[in-house]
Order: structure tokens, then C-alpha cells, then sequence
């Protein structure tokens, strides 16, 4: 463990699993108390000198929890955070359940819960008119079954973050071939594919469920993958169009728990 005290007794801890420079250069500038787990390791987004600032540092991997909570723990003993935030979608579930078990501000436990596990969170949305038709396959045939129905079909891990693991399959190829190849790993969740090049994206923060939209970007990936290309920000639609992405993304929280925290959809 090692400490350091930059003379923030009397302020609040922020307590960050995993981030990037900037927020945290941003809470110390504004002379929050910060604490940090997670890696050290320096990328584009994130150089680990800052944290020679920060009252308390671990490197822990953020994806371990019983670690994380024990350390969180640790800090709490000496310094209570107040608040539990995190910019990795990889540290979502460790910050959501350290904030959920110290019962401090964060990210929604809830709302993790239900998005992560992305064959709940199709259970919960189902049967509404941004819903997409999809089943939890725990055999080729299951799959070659639905792909049948379907032009094309996505399949993904049930349980993920972001895009990893994502695949297309397109009818008429060898389903039990197309696992093999791409290393897939059963049950996974089968669904529609929907044709389009450019997905828009909301930006959005929440606070005790009240939601307010910051911006809606157009993501335009590159041709015959899911890789982001580039993005337009903000995304050239009409206001009628606008407001309907803000009424459905204010649905979508509705549904899956949104309590606080920020959010890309």
C-alpha cells in the first residue's frame, strides 16, 4: 500500500478503479482528495506520474474484485471516499459493487448489473420498439436455427463489455466452421444484425435518475468491420431525429435502473 498526503484532510475522496490523466488531474485541480486503483500502466490516455499526487494508490487489476473491494476497505478505514467513479468500462463492476457495499455516490449497481450481462438486459428491453430480436444459444444447431430466420446474424458473449468478442455471420456459411475459426465460446447470445454504416451514440450523465443528454455523436465504422472509423460530434440529423434518439436512450435508462453516473449509448 502507499500513501501520500498532499495536505486534503478535510476534503472529499473521490476513490477512482482504473482512469485516465485528465479527470483525475481534474479533481486534483479542483482540490478534491483522490484515490486510485488500478493499473500503472502509461497509454495515450493515461501517465502514471500523476498519481505521486493522489492521497492513496494500489495497482491492482481492476477486473479482480474481492482485490479491489479489499483495498477500497483498506482506504476506507483510514480515509472514507464519498464517492466511487470509474472511465474503464473493464472497472465498472468493481467500482458499481465497491459503491454499492460502502453506500457511497457511484456508478448505478443496478444499471451494470442489467447492461453487463447483456442476456438480461435483453430480457428486460424485450418487446419494446428498440428492442432487436435475439436468444442465448448453447448449441450449433440453436444457432443455425435462428441464422435460418435471418439474413445475417451478430453473435456475443452473454456476459462482455463493449464490442469484445462481437462477430457477424452471414447466411449460408457453415455455422459450426464459423465457431471453430473465430474461437467462440458457447452459450453465446445470437441476434439480429441490423444493416447500417453509421451507429449514433449518446452521451449522457445521470444523477438520483434525473438524465441530461450532453451529445449525439454519428459513428461511421469501417467498411466490413465493427472498428470505429471516426466520429462526427455533433451528428448531422434534424431535431425530429434528435428527439427521437433522447426518447428512446430515456427509455432505455428507465429500463435498465439508470440511477447515476455517465453513460455512452
Amino acid at each position: 500500500m502507499y500513501k501520500v498526503s498532499k495536505g486534503t484532510e478535510n476534503t472529499p475522496n473521490i476513490l477512482f478503479i482504473g482512469g485516465w490523466t485528465k479527470p483525475i488531474q481534474d479533481a486534483l485541480d479542483r482540490r478534491y482528495t483522490v484515490s486510485y486503483i488500478g493499473s500503472y500502466f502509461k497509454h495515450i490516455y493515461f501517465d502514471g506520474t500523476i498519481l505521486e499526487e493522489c492521497f492513496f494508490k494500489k495497482e491492482i487489476d481492476t477486473t479482480n474484485i474481492p482485490v479491489c473491494v479489499y483495498y477500497a476497505e483498506e482506504l476506507y478505514k483510514e480515509k472514507p471516499f464519498d464517492v466511487v467513479v470509474s472511465f474503464n468500462e473493464a472497472a465498472l463492476d468493481s467500482a458499481s459493487i465497491i459503491a454499492k457495499i460502502f453506500d457511497v455516490k457511484g456508478f448505478s449497481y443496478n444499471a451494470n448489473l442489467i447492461t453487463r450481462n447483456k442476456d438480461m438486459m435483453r430480457e428486460i428491453i424485450a418487446g419494446k420498439d428498440f428492442s432487436v430480436d435475439s436468444i442465448v444459444c448453447n448449441n450449433i444447431k440453436d444457432i443455425d436455427e435462428f441464422l435460418n430466420k435471418k439474413d445475417s446474424i451478430i453473435l456475443k458473449p452473454p456476459v462482455g463489455a463493449g464490442g469484445k468478442g462481437v462477430s457477424k455471420l452471414d447466411k449460408g456459411n457453415d455455422v459450426e466452421v464459423f465457431i471453430k475459426d473465430n474461437g467462440i465460446q458457447l452459450p453465446v447470445l445470437v441476434e439480429e444484425y441490423v444493416e447500417g454504416d453509421v451507429v449514433y451514440t449518446v452521451e449522457a450523465v445521470s444523477y438520483n435518475k434525473k438524465h441530461s443528454i450532453l451529445a449525439i455523436s454519428a459513428e461511421v465504422f469501417k467498411e466490413g468491420t465493427f472498428i470505429i472509423n471516426y466520429t462526427i460530434m455533433p451528428a448531422p440529423i434534424d431535431e425530429s431525429q434528435k428527439n427521437l434518439i433522447i426518447q428512446k436512450v430515456m427509455l432505455f435508462f428507465d429500463d435498465i435502473q439508470m440511477e447515476d453516473g455517465l453513460t455512452h449509448t
